[in-house]
């Protein structure tokens, strides 16, 4: 049955810059992102990493991670929860600093310029973010509190002050973070850079290692996850301790392969080993040997942390006896020997990727101890071929006594042995380093401490903080603290005896800044605390955490360090800060990361003002699964907002169709598309949809759920192509959602403007599939769109068989007294065909 149906001639077309701004508005005026601590609603705390308000603002690579963000804070809005989706600002830092320097302006006045770019950004981008909770962490107000969180940790003997070697340009005279060396060279005067010992400050987050490992709690990725396993460094082995053979010295060797321990030949120390110089006292080339050791001290100072060098070595002319074997081991300074792991001097064998290298390289004594299981592989294993290395599959050679055996069978059994011969005992090393927090840098929070003559170090009281950093301060490198010269910070008195004092005049690591951040969003204006317990009871741990890997090491690791430091001390009771993590990946144009220095940046201001910000938004989900790195080409952005406006004048021709055919009592309910006019058949009832309708239900909330935002996109995008004709009022309402976490600026508009809602879309509950009925399925006729020009004219109910061919359906048009008024001069000769779904017939 083919009815024909009144609609509105109005046109319609989507007009983005007319009603966006009005729908940001309205949302900001309703305080719909406003999070409620005292809802009984469950809660859901979405975060994407607070970001550094650059001068440059953002650009469509930035974009992704926030609309990723505001797609899963608007979801689970729409699901019924709680959201908590904040905003603020890591606002600390070098990059301000150097701004200073260079072009004369206040750090202060670059980053609030900054934050205010950025701001006006991510309100265009239609992000619904709390912005009752913003937080700047260069406001006294929030440093206040890092500063008072150094105080928790310092009571607690987790911060600490001692010497270490800083990076020093002796051209600037300054200290220089680790991001300001390039290639060993100061990356402001291109000088060489040499480390320098300086007083610093510590955080002692080698005292969680082991727990830093322990990820059982969270969903993270295993990148991540390994990231940070490799980065703390756990290793298990055996000390051995040996004579200096013509030396009143003994070494303390450490091991981890103690599996090949009758294999070690030789023996590794690092050039910076205390005990380096009495080692070679009386040998003959003992200048020399310091000498390339302190060349090898320089030239391992240019490499990023982790980096491994080309390994470089010298003879100290000294053999350590061997306690298993009383073989003499020739001692040599290696650079792979780090002073601070372990004890700074390594056994060697064959069955280490680096040792063996080494001992190529230099024609050392090797001898196997662990051979293949495989009897064709042993001789290259023997005869030095190749490094063998397996230890889980691999067969030991000595002792005798365990003689073929497989060394993970017997690796308890073997480590008893040595340890009971009395020159051997377990320990347990970490490659993680404490944390120096310490910065020779301005813009930062200053480190609340007071040095008195007589009272020594004492904490800055609670009560007298924050610590204010003095806004007159002269920027330019001078070989100190830029706080160093100015008189009247750093003096003060004792607060112990009131003797004249001097202030620390170092600032703190802005990583210090970023890693508690999250925990004063739950509470941003508590002026007596960094956060009150129940507030974080309520918002902690981050439900979601949004960023890109490259954090995955430090500021992941700091934020996770500081919340088990905290809960230690009482002020917590959570132990993980993030419960879920994902990784967003990064945006390429010309297969380059997009940076300004490059010059391949993409500034999504422009694109807003052309497309809208909705169709931006579901570009940057379409492009690419979220998680990968993905190509930018601008030239995808028309087919979005394509996509967009057929959504937009369907709904909205469909909205008035209704609208006249009630004014005309007409019982049907129409489907309408396109500037002409549609007709369709069979009216549905009010909680009735179609097949297509269901399963596109069905799909994309598997998807939300899933993060595959860009199949999200196109499953409605494949929707709209095939479907959009048959769409009646309650599946126009039902789409409407379906879009609104990606696209919420067309959803609102059309769910309140067209559909006559009084309420925001994002207070509608989100579709559920039990909520609809299932139209009858005629099993003889199928719904077919008759298009011109791809503009859907006919929405029919077509007898399958006729529907199958194209020649088919030509004839069944030709005998339909309907389709003869729509084409009076006959069917357009030319045709594009899809059987069962649509005929589009190609005129202009």
């Amino acid at each position: 049955m083919k009815q024909e149906l009144p609609i509105s001639t109005s046109k319609v077309s989507y007009q983005p810059n007319q009603f966006e701004a009005n729908w940001r508005a309205y949302w900001q005026e309703q305080q719909l992102a406003k999070a409620d601590d005292h809802s009984q609603k469950p809660k859901y705390y979405c975060l994407t990493m607070f970001p550094y308000p650059s001068g440059e603002g953002l650009h469509v690579g930035h974009w992704r991670g926030y609309v990723m963000s505001d797609i899963i804070a608007r979801y689970h809005k729409m699901q019924g929860y709680e959201v908590l989706h904040p905003m603020g600002w890591d606002a600390f830092g070098l990059p301000a600093e150097n701004r200073a320097i260079k072009q004369g302006i206040h750090p202060q006045a670059s980053t609030e310029q900054a934050i205010a770019n950025m701001r006006r950004q991510l309100q265009e981008m239609g992000a619904l973010f709390d912005w009752s909770r913003e937080i700047n962490s260069s406001d006294p107000s929030y440093y206040r509190f890092t500063q008072e969180i150094f105080l928790t940790l310092y009571s607690q003997g987790l911060a600490y002050r001692r010497e270490a070697l800083v990076n020093w340009c002796p051209s600037d005279q300054t200290v220089l973070a680790n991001e300001q060396v390039v290639e060993g060279n100061c990356e402001r005067c291109g000088t060489a850079v040499v480390k320098k010992p300086l007083k610093q400050w510590f955080f002692k987050i080698t005292d969680y290692a082991e727990e830093l490992l322990d990820f059982s709690q969270i969903d993270w990725p295993t990148k991540v996850k390994t990231m940070q396993t490799n980065w703390i460094g756990k290793s298990t082995g055996l000390v051995m301790t040996g004579q200096v053979k013509d030396l009143n010295l003994k070494l303390e060797s450490f091991s981890a392969h103690y599996l090949a321990a009758y294999a070690d030949s030789f023996v590794v120390i690092a050039p910076e080993h205390h005990l380096l110089d009495e080692l070679i006292v009386g040998t003959a080339n003992a200048e020399q040997i310091r000498s390339v050791a302190t060349a090898m001290i320089e030239k391992r100072a240019k490499l990023d942390y982790g980096q491994t060098p080309e390994p470089e070595g010298i003879f100290t002319g000294r053999y350590l006896i061997d306690p298993l074997t009383q073989d003499a081991l020739p001692i040599w300074v290696a650079n792979y020997a780090l002073a601070d792991y372990g004890t700074g001097i390594v056994r060697c064998s064959a069955h280490d990727e680096r040792d063996f290298a080494f001992a190529k390289k230099y024609n050392l004594p090797l001898k196997a101890g662990l051979l293949p299981p495989q009897p064709e592989r042993q001789s290259a294993v023997k005869n030095f071929e190749e490094c063998y290395s397996n230890f889980d599959e691999g067969l030991i050679v000595w002792p005798d006594s365990l003689a073929g055996q497989p060394a993970r069978l017997v690796a308890q059994e073997l480590k008893d042995h040595l340890i009971a011969t009395g020159s051997a005992r377990p320990q347990t090393n970490y490659r993680l380093r404490d944390w120096l927090i310490s910065r020779q840098r301005y813009w930062g929070a200053p480190i609340p401490i007071i040095y008195c003559p007589d009272c020594g170090e004492v904490p800055v009281p609670v009560e007298d903080l924050p610590v204010h950093l003095p806004h007159d301060v002269n920027f330019q490198p001078g070989g100190e603290s830029p706080l160093a010269r100015h008189e009247a910070f750093w003096q003060t008195v004792c607060p112990r005896c009131g003797q004249t004092a001097r202030r620390e005049t170092d600032t703190m690591d802005t990583f210090v800044d970023s890693s508690w951040y999250f925990l004063r969003f739950a509470d941003p204006h508590n002026d007596k605390k960094p956060f009150d317990q129940e507030k974080i009871a309520r918002w902690l741990p981050v439900d979601q955490y949004i960023g890109g890997v490259e954090h995955a090491i430090l500021h992941l690791l700091y934020a996770r360090f500081i919340t088990k430091a905290l809960a230690d001390a009482g002020q917590l009771t959570i132990r993980e800060p993030f419960k879920r993590l994902f990784n967003i990946g990064m945006i390429y144009l010309d297969g380059k990361k997009m940076s300004k220095s490059k010059g391949n940046i993409v500034n999504p201001d422009e694109l807003v003002a052309q497309y809208g910000a909705d169709a931006l938004r579901g570009y940057e989900m379409f492009i690419a699964p979220p998680a990968p790195d993905a190509e930018w080409n601008s030239a995808g952005l028309a087919g979005v907002y394509r996509f967009l406006a057929k959504i937009y004048e369907a709904v909205t021709s469909l909205s008035l169709a209704a609208k006249d055919q009630a004014a005309q009592a007409d019982s049907a309910y129409p489907a309408a598309y396109g500037t002409q006019g549609i007709q369709v058949s069979n009216h549905a009832s009010s909680q009735t949809i179609n097949r297509p309708m269901i399963e596109l239900l069905e799909r994309v909330d598997r998807d939300y759920q899933d993060y595959s935002f860009n199949t999200v996109v196109s499953s409605l995008m494949t929707y709209a192509k095939y479907h959009l004709g048959e769409m009646n009022l309650t599946e126009a309402k039902l789409l409407v959602r379906l879009l609104a976490p990606v696209f919420p600026h067309l959803a609102e508009e059309l769910w309140q403007r067209c559909l006559g809602h009084d309420q925001s879309v994002f207070l509608a509950s989100w579709p559920k599939k039990s909520d609809y009925q299932l139209a009858a399925e005629d099993s003889t006729t199928l719904k077919f769109l008759v298009q011109v020009d791809g503009k859907t004219r006919l929405v029919l109910d077509l007898p399958v068989a006729a529907a199958q061919s194209e020649a088919a359906v030509r004839d069944w048009l030709a005998s339909d007294a309907l389709v003869a008024t729509r084409f009076p001069d006959g069917l357009p000769p030319k045709a594009r065909f899809i059987s069962s779904k649509v005929i589009n017939f190609l005129v202009n």
